[in-house]
């Protein structure tokens, strides 16, 4: 009995060993299996993913970056500025001046003009040796203007006002008369008669403001002798309402005659009113006498002595 429970004993280690190792050679061969089951599926993805590249698929783990990550920037980007950017400024832009600002000023409505002249050979015939610096130059269209200028110069000068010279006279103006400062403008411009004065000057500053009306306005040497002027002129300009009619004279005899024929008519009027005083006194006198004759005689008082 003891030698039965010895074998039971052994038949049972045994038994456990064995079934230990069982246990154990099968844990083993799952973890083999799991393992070669993980290295077939690596294996499988990594086949797929190629032919996935390889065919164009869809796989984002292996594919390249898209064409329009590698592409380059749109053409917009890189082409140059629009023409209209890299072009010149416009025409307008680079131009002198509009005409605008050396055309005359429009009629009837007031203006402000600044500059800086320099003085040339007067162009009026028989002004040749003077110098002159238009600030507003005769109009087209006849215009006058009126305002202030204001003004410094490098020089005493004088202030030139043009007005149109028409007299309309069929003859010549007597000489008893006189003559007015006149002269004709360049190229057909008509006959002009000048207004010719210099402001006083202090300490030696050439500067003045001075109203002013007429066809034009400048500034004025009677010598060659060149300067510049810098001014400011405030203005207006209109259509002027022409008063020209023909002149009439009158000669100093004419005028001697008209002088007596004055003094014989003032005696004339006074002969007469003479005679209508001497007519009356007369007739005065006439009444007086006749009252006298006709008035009755005085009676002697009643009892009064009528002798010495």
């Amino acid at each position: 009995m003891q030698k039965n429970k010895e074998i039971s004993h052994s038949v049972i280690s045994t038994i456990a060993i064995s079934t230990l190792f069982v246990a154990s050679f099968m844990l083993s061969g799952s973890q083999f299996s799991q393992q070669a089951l993980a290295i077939h599926e690596g294996d499988a993805t990594t086949a797929t993913a190629q032919n996935q590249t390889a065919t164009g698929g869809n796989a984002t783990a292996t594919q390249t970056p898209p064409a329009a990550a590698t592409q380059e920037p749109p053409a917009a980007a890189t082409q140059e500025p629009p023409a209209a950017a890299t072009q010149e400024p416009p025409a307008a832009a680079t131009q002198e001046p509009p005409a605008a600002a050396t055309q005359e000023p429009p009629v009837n409505q007031n203006f402000v003009r600044q500059g800086t002249v320099a003085s040339g050979q007067d162009p009026l015939p028989g002004h040749e040796g003077h110098e002159l610096a238009f600030v507003l130059p005769p109009r087209g269209d006849g215009g006058v203007y009126s305002g202030v200028l204001t003004y410094t110069a490098s020089k005493p000068v004088e202030v030139v006002v043009l007005h149109n010279y028409d007299p309309q006279n069929s003859t010549a103006v007597p000489e008893a008369y006189g003559t007015e400062l006149t002269a004709t403008l360049p190229g057909d411009g008509g006959n002009v008669a000048l207004t010719l004065f210099q402001p006083p000057y202090e300490a030696g500053i050439n500067a003045a403001s001075v109203p002013f009306t007429g066809n034009a306005l400048a500034l004025h040497t009677l010598e060659d002798d060149p300067f510049t002027a810098t001014y400011t002129v405030n203005a207006f300009a209109t259509q002027p309402e022409s008063a020209n009619q023909p002149l009439e004279f009158t000669s100093a005899e004419a005028g001697a005659e008209e002088e007596e024929a004055g003094a014989e008519e003032e005696e004339e009027a006074g002969a007469e009113e003479e005679e209508e005083a001497g007519a009356e006194e007369e007739e005065a006198g006439a009444e007086e006498e006749e009252e006298e004759e006709t008035a009755p005689e005085e009676e002697p008082e009643e009892g009064g002595d009528t002798t010495e």
